[in-house]
């Protein structure tokens, strides 16, 4: 699969937003926190989406991630999603 096509979801910016863009993939930011994206002074790679609850990833199933569907459990979305813990 081609690296573009791949949507990497993760709370850390650096981490997840910054790599995944440096990856080639694109980045959506899990801002469990709400906290306004401009006031984030790690963001140096922007997100291509930003959400605040796991179930907006199935608005934006038809364009990123095929794999997601409505039967799918949270679990489920998070392992298709590449949510890991940060240690």
């Amino acid at each position: 699969m081609p690296a573009g096509r791949i949507l990497h979801v993760g709370d850390h910016l650096v981490a997840d937003v910054r790599g995944a863009k440096l990856a080639g993939f694109r980045a959506c930011w899990f801002n469990d926190t709400k906290t306004p994206l401009t006031l984030q002074r790690r963001a140096s790679l922007l997100p291509d989406i930003e959400i605040t609850h796991l179930g907006e990833l199935l608005s934006y199933r038809p364009r990123f991630n095929p794999v997601i569907n409505r039967r799918q459990t949270r679990a489920e979305i998070m392992i298709n999603s590449s949510i890991m813990p940060h240690s």
